[in-house]
């Protein structure tokens, strides 16, 4: 089965780790179909043309999940500064970069 845990960072400071899952993913479908949107290609998927729209409806789906009230997606996302897998490393600020030639 598929699930994610995701870290959701508010503009407020606070931070709340949901997990997704295979539900939230057809949520999602639904949702971009009832607004007309498509992928690119058929060899293209919508979670793989919109990424970062995927990521934050479904951590949104997961946040307000069962019969609880659910705020609008497109206000609840003002108020979100990131989202991100748990398991996604910080880089490391003291890495040197090489160039690729």
């Amino acid at each position: 089965m598929f699930t994610q845990e995701i870290v959701v960072t508010y503009r407020d400071g606070r931070e709340a780790t949901v997990v997704t899952d295979q539900g939230h993913m057809a949520e999602f479908e639904l949702w971009a179909m009832r607004r007309g949107l498509k992928a690119p290609s058929a060899d293209v998927s919508l979670m793989q043309a919109l990424p970062l729209t995927f990521i934050r409806f479904a951590a949104w789906a997961a946040t307000f999940q069962g019969n609880q009230p659910r705020p609008d997606y497109d206000i609840w996302t003002t108020e979100v500064i990131q989202v991100a897998p748990s398991d996604m490393e910080e880089p490391d600020p003291t890495q040197a970069i090489t160039p690729v030639a």
